[in-house]
């Protein structure tokens, strides 16, 4: 890319922030019930279809190159929104 050159752009693959707020919402929901603590045969199948695991996932996943890049690398680092206001979708590792 001849805009970004001596830069490393990764793309994050984070949904955008309604699509998180969804996943967090049905997190929130599941412990709101009480019922749903009864066995963990209940549980789980709730909290995997909420989708929360995994998009926690690419989330801490994201942070931990951000901080990788400026701590163990000392770069700067970018993070850009594809879109300009709700989706961190790349970062820019800045030599």
């Amino acid at each position: 890319m001849k805009y970004y050159r001596n830069c490393d752009i990764l793309f994050c693959d984070i949904d955008n922030i309604h699509e998180v707020s969804k996943c967090f919402r049905k997190i929130y929901e599941i412990s709101d019930e009480p019922l749903n603590f009864n066995s963990m045969i209940a549980y789980q199948p709730l909290v995997e279809a909420s989708g929360y695991l995994v998009m926690i996932s690419k989330i801490l996943k994201s942070v931990n190159q951000v901080v990788e890049t400026m701590m163990n690398r000392k770069l700067n680092v970018l993070i850009h929104c594809s879109d300009g206001w709700d989706r961190t979708a790349q970062m820019c590792a800045l030599a």
